[in-house]
């Protein structure tokens, strides 16, 4: 990993010494002509220089004082950050990562007119950059990042002398503005990083002047408007980061027409349009990041085959990329993080992924993904993070992937996986954070999850997982959070200091645990034995004896004997009962699309020719119509929330009173879904 992350600094390395080795016939007659003016006026430029620098130290702050303790005597070639040529001029001065404070306004440039590279990165420089850096005419590197400069960035460019300039770096600063119309005066640059600074407005035409810039990087600023078409002619390109901006439009399609674009980001802005089709050819292609734009797009028709890639980052989440993942997507061998995250992707996981066998990291959550999750998946030995969350995923979930042994991350949250946890689960040592909460798993906690040891977050609740879970969590000594509410487990709380600092959220909702958290019972044989006999089944409005025996039978398939349900009964009069059926139906939709805290919890159903009925969780005290005591807005606010921000939009349309139900901690659920609507994503209802 550490030699790939090298790659774009070494390519640019070697681009930068191409571009000298083109201009040194240029620079060396310069040079010559330099070197004989200093051989008859060579004292005397240094006697300027010496005074030069002196007289700015005296103006800096104390403390940078210290940092300056060796500028004394009269050879500054000897001082702290000086580099001079053979004749004794100062040609170099870096002091970057030395506390110096004040400003530059008392450094005389004029008295430095050799000067190649200045460096005064990372200290505490203020105000703006002064007029005098225009009689800089040998400077060819400039770095002032990580400084508080301010005012307009503009380095007197009307002049023209700054022409030797290569890289120009005035990241993380305060300028608010630019004359950036002038900056295609700097013919020779190679490199312009003005990222995190305040400078406004657009990137201007002449840009396009700007032919042998290599790294170009804007992100984290306040530049709006549509990309210059002048940007696809920086063939050299081979960083481009526009991330962080507010520019719209769509993304230029000719960015890689040279072949040398490696590290290409423009997220969080606002893109509409295509991917580029032309990154399809992009063989020098080395990390990619679209993310958080309005880009729509076929995977299939964007991407393309990437052979000589080292290190691939392909992360293009929440956009609106639509359609399948290709296969072909399988034959980039060399891709380490694949994100897809928050699109409208379709069909099936492709089996393909398992075959990349570098991939750090998967994350494809909150899509519209289906069928199982493929059991190739757990062909990926090096993988650290998993995440397909929040989609329509089903049946079980495969022990193959006990073969992720690096696997820290886990998370297959909201989606529809049944049966039990697999025990296998055991053999992922690395494992810090499982999540399988909103699901449909069932039968006990396997014992074997106390060996995870170095688990430190851990999420089941919504499913129907039942059994004691006592000796379950008893070896998991790095377990800080947790939450196993609403499911069907039972007996005492775990003797481990998480559960110790927990709060009755994250274990309500179950039927028979007991502990010191508030609100639960203690541990004992009576009361145990006491609530499971008070307890009693509540069947409202019973129809015919044939529906009750089916309903009966779901009843007992989903809840245990002795939990005590709510049942609500459709009208059946002829003049009412086509809109009962399409109430009845909209509810059972809406109710199995959601899977929130604060709606009512839904069981199960029963349908005959005549009959129909839904089964919920009961809630002890009623609707908020009926009780003026509790302060339930909250409660209420979240379930909207999650209804109309969620994957799939639920709308109600139906909010009141009565449809809001409170339980034993006055908690409110919002129930009666018979006109509630489900939206597709990104509609415009």
């Amino acid at each position: 990993m550490a030699s790939s992350q090298k790659q774009p600094s070494m390519l640019f390395l070697a681009r930068v010494l191409l571009i000298l080795a083109q201009e040194m016939p240029s620079l060396a007659s310069s040079r010559s002509s330099s070197l004989v003016a200093l051989a008859g006026a060579g004292k005397q430029t240094v006697n300027e220089e010496l005074e030069a620098l002196l007289t700015w130290k005296s103006a800096l702050d104390s403390q940078s004082h210290c940092a300056l303790s060796s500028w004394n005597g009269s050879n500054p070639c000897l001082w702290h950050g000086i580099d001079c040529d053979p004749l004794g001029s100062i040609v170099s001065l870096n002091l970057s990562n030395s506390a110096i404070r004040g400003t530059l306004h008392h450094l005389n440039f004029c008295w430095l007119p050799n000067l190649v590279a200045l460096e005064l990165a990372n200290n505490s420089l203020f105000r703006n950059i002064p007029p005098s850096t225009a009689n800089l005419a040998k400077l060819a590197h400039l770095d002032l990042s990580q400084n508080n400069l301010s005012g307009t960035f503009q380095l007197n460019l009307e002049t023209g002398n700054l022409t030797s300039l290569l890289t120009l770096i005035l990241s993380d600063n305060n300028f608010s503005g630019s004359r950036a119309d002038l900056i295609g005066k700097l013919g020779n640059l190679a490199a312009l990083l003005l990222d995190e600074n305040n400078t406004s407005g657009s990137i201007p035409s002449s840009i396009r002047n700007l032919s042998k810039l290599i790294q170009l990087s804007l992100r984290v600023n306040n530049l709006a408007g549509f990309l210059r078409t002048g940007i696809n002619n920086l063939t050299f390109l081979a960083l481009l980061r526009l991330s962080k901006n507010d520019f719209v439009g769509q993304l230029p399609q000719q960015i890689c027409s040279g072949q040398t674009l490696v590290n290409f980001s423009a997220f969080n802005n606002h893109f509409t349009g295509t991917i580029l089709r032309t990154l399809k050819n992009c063989s020098s292609l080395y990390r990619l990041r679209f993310q958080n734009n309005l880009l729509k797009e076929n995977l299939t028709d964007a991407l393309g085959v990437y052979p000589n890639l080292d290190y691939f980052d392909l992360i293009i989440s929440n956009n609106k990329i639509s359609e399948n993942i290709p296969p072909q997507l399988g034959n980039m061998n060399q891709l380490h993080k694949l994100v897809l995250s928050s699109n409208v992707i379709v069909g099936e996981i492709p089996k393909d992924l398992g075959k990349l066998k570098l991939l750090l990291e998967l994350s494809l959550d909150c899509n519209r993904f289906e069928g199982h999750i493929p059991q190739e998946l757990g062909a990926l030995p090096n993988l650290q993070k998993l995440e397909i969350a929040r989609n329509n995923l089903s049946g079980s979930i495969h022990t193959e992937i006990e073969e992720c042994c690096n696997l820290q991350f886990l998370s297959l949250s909201g989606n529809n996986l049944g049966n039990s946890i697999p025990m296998e689960f055991c053999d992922l040592w690395s494992l810090q954070i499982l999540d399988l909460s909103q699901n449909l798993l069932t039968r006990v906690i396997p014992r074997q999850l106390q060996q995870l040891y170095r688990l430190e977050i851990l999420n089941l609740s919504y499913n129907q997982l039942s059994g004691l879970i006592e000796s379950t969590f008893g070896d998991m000594v790095s377990l800080t959070s947790h939450d196993i509410s609403y499911n069907e487990l039972e007996g005492p709380l775990p003797n481990i200091l998480a559960f110790h600092n927990a709060t009755i959220e994250v274990v309500r909702g179950n039927k028979g645990l007991c502990g010191v958290i508030a609100s639960l019972n203690p541990c004992t044989t009576t009361t145990s034995k006491g609530k499971n006999k008070s307890k009693k089944l509540l069947l409202i409005f019973i129809p015919t004896l044939g529906c009750l025996l089916l309903l009966l039978l779901a009843v007992e398939f989903q809840l245990q004997t002795g939990e005590t349900v709510v049942v609500k009964k459709f009208k059946e009069a002829m003049k009412v009962k086509i809109a009962s059926q399409k109430a009845f139906e909209r509810e059972i939709h809406a109710l199995t699309e959601a899977r929130n805290h604060n709606i009512i919890k839904f069981y199960s159903f029963c349908r005959s020719s005549q009959y129909s009925f839904l089964v919920y969780k009961f809630l002890e005290c009623g609707s908020l119509k009926n009780n003026e005591r509790v302060n339930v807005v909250k409660g209420v606010a979240y379930a909207l929330s999650y209804m109309h921000h969620e994957c799939s939009p639920i709308i109600h349309r139906d909010v009141s009173s009565k449809n809001i139900l409170l339980d034993e901690e006055y908690e409110a659920h919002i129930s009666d879904f018979g006109t509630a609507k489900v939206l597709e994503p990104y509609s415009f209802n």
